[in-house]
C-alpha cells in the first residue's frame, strides 16, 4: 500500500522547469526547451520599419547588456522581439551580453552586482562604457521607440523609474 501511494505521489509531481542561468546566447534560446516560446514570439513580432531605419545609425559604438529570466513571461515576450530587431539591423551579436538569472534575479557569478537589476528583462545600453539608459521589464511605447529615445539621449523613464 505504501509503495502504491509513493508511486502515485511521485507520478503526480510536475516536471521541473529547465531554466538558464549565467551567460547565454540567442542560439541557446532557439533550442529546446526554450524554442517553444522563443521561436513563435520571434516569428510573430512585426517590426516597425520606419523606426528601425532611425535606430541603425544610432547603434555605432553601442554595447547592450541584457538580464533575463528563461522562466519569466516578460522575458519570453520581449527577448525574441529584441533579437528580431537586432537581426533586422544586422547588429553584431558580439556587442550584446545576454545573462540569464534565477528567480531571485541573481547569478552564481554575480554579473548583476552594482547594476540594480530589480526586474527582468532589463536591457542596458552603453556607449563608451557609460550607461545611456535601460528598458526594464517592458517598453513604454515599443522597443523600437524606446531605443530611439535612449540612443538619442532624449528624456526616457523606464517602467520602474522614480
Amino acid at each position: 500500500m505504501f509503495i502504491c501511494c509513493l508511486i502515485l505521489f511521485l507520478g503526480c509531481k510536475e516536471p521541473k522547469e529547465e531554466i538558464l542561468i549565467g551567460k547565454t546566447t540567442e542560439l541557446e534560446l532557439r533550442q529546446a526547451p526554450f524554442s517553444s516560446w522563443y521561436l513563435p514570439n520571434y516569428e510573430h513580432y512585426k517590426i516597425d520599419g520606419e523606426e528601425i531605419m532611425i535606430i541603425k545609425p544610432l547603434l555605432n559604438d553601442v554595447e547592450i547588456k541584457i538580464f533575463m529570466g528563461s522562466w519569466c513571461s516578460d522575458s519570453k515576450r520581449e527577448i525574441p522581439k529584441f533579437f528580431k530587431i537586432m537581426d533586422r539591423l544586422d547588429y553584431s551579436l558580439k556587442n550584446i551580453e545576454l545573462i540569464s538569472m534565477d528567480r531571485e534575479k541573481t547569478t552564481p557569478e554575480n554579473y548583476e552586482d552594482g547594476l540594480n537589476i530589480t526586474n527582468v528583462p532589463t536591457f542596458i545600453f552603453y556607449k563608451n562604457g557609460e550607461e545611456l539608459n535601460r528598458v526594464v521589464e517592458h517598453p513604454i511605447a515599443s522597443l523600437e521607440k524606446d531605443m530611439i529615445k535612449i540612443l538619442t539621449s532624449k528624456e526616457y523613464k523606464h517602467a520602474y523609474s522614480e
